[in-house]
């Protein structure tokens, strides 16, 4: 079966995935002013692994502390310790150069996101030394503000 090309859609960039990475993608590609094309095999924020796991996610300490102001981080657990941990609990598969790309980012995009959440009015079960669990649907909740 031969199938027609009918159309060609063109964009600075393309986000694949409707959950936590693909949406995130294309918030922080359309903040930069670029043409931003999100493709997901179901609804955008509902559709993806986030809403049927759940999870969470944490960055450093002190980061914590000085960017969200979080009274409960250990600034003690600084962005050198958490690549640490990192790459060890990966057993050292993991590729060094986004790990250390997420320790360094990622405090940003969790501020943006916790905003997001608090806009949505979703409170996420905090732990030291700056981490968050929350349920699914709290994270597409928390999403489809950004």
């Amino acid at each position: 079966m031969r199938h027609q090309i009918n159309r060609i859609v063109e964009a600075d960039l393309l986000a694949v995935g409707g959950s936590g990475a693909g949406i995130t993608a294309a918030i922080y590609g359309a903040r930069q002013g670029l043409d931003v094309i999100l493709v997901s095999k179901g609804k955008a924020g509902v559709s993806g692994n986030a809403i049927m796991a759940g999870g969470g996610f944490g960055i450093d300490g002190q980061s914590g502390k000085d960017l969200l102001g979080l009274e409960g981080a250990d600034p003690t657990f600084t962005k050198e310790r958490m690549f640490d941990c990192i790459v060890k609990e990966s057993f050292f598969l993991s590729d060094q150069n986004m790990v250390e790309q997420y320790v360094e980012e990622g405090p940003v995009v969790v501020k943006d996101y916790m905003e997001w959440a608090d806009h949505a009015k979703q409170d996420y079960f905090f732990c030291k030394p700056a981490n968050w669990i929350a349920s699914g649907l709290s994270f597409t909740k928390a999403l489809s503000q950004g």
